[in-house]
């Protein structure tokens, strides 16, 4: 009898070991330990190429602007752009193979461009019928010619503290990081 009960008090602990441990290591669980916490824990939106080279005399150019989401599942983008001289005739829509899915999956609440004030606006947002999306890929496409009277110098177009990339579960931005486009004229 007496082995029986310790036999059965081991059993107990073991299951009770086992039963932690699987705790720990669930997908389900915050600790995880196959969850890398070093990684950036918000979204990055940059741009490919990051630098373009040009002899600035009447010359078009392209860039595809990238969402990265890190860990976050992303609603929405507001992109807001700054551009000045050498830059002019200005475009920014919806990259064709977009972060938030084919043309019909998600809405284009805002597109606008202010030459004047060297302003440049994209505000895409997930369908209702959609799922939030996670990754790195494309999310707009800008296109831009450059002319400058001057035989070399450098340009920027930069990121405006507008710029926000939305969550369901957030109401703040997700974004922590913006690499801005950089122009160096050469002739």
């Amino acid at each position: 009898m007496h082995r029986t009960l310790v036999l059965a008090t081991l059993i107990v602990i073991f299951l009770f070991v086992v039963f932690l441990f699987l705790s720990y290591i669930s997908p389900f669980s915050a600790r995880s330990p196959f969850l890398d916490l070093s990684a950036p824990p918000g979204a990055k939106l940059y741009f490919e190429p990051d630098i373009i080279y040009s002899s600035c005399n009447n010359s078009s150019h392209n860039a595809t602007l990238y969402l990265s989401s890190g860990f976050n599942t992303i609603l929405s983008a507001q992109i807001e752009l700054s551009f000045g001289p050498p830059v002019y005739e200005v475009m920014l829509s919806p990259a064709p193979d977009n972060f938030f899915g084919d043309n019909g999956d998600y809405l284009v609440k805002l597109q606008e461009v202010r030459e004047q004030y060297g302003r440049a606006s994209l505000a895409l947002k997930i369908n209702p019928n959609q799922i939030e999306k996670r990754g790195e890929k494309p999310v707009a496409k800008l296109s831009f010619k450059t002319f400058s009277a001057v035989s070399s110098g450098s340009a920027q177009i930069t990121f405006l503290n507008k710029t926000a990339v939305y969550s369901s579960e957030s109401e703040e931005s997700l974004l922590k990081e913006t690499l801005p486009l950089k122009i160096i004229c050469t002739r």
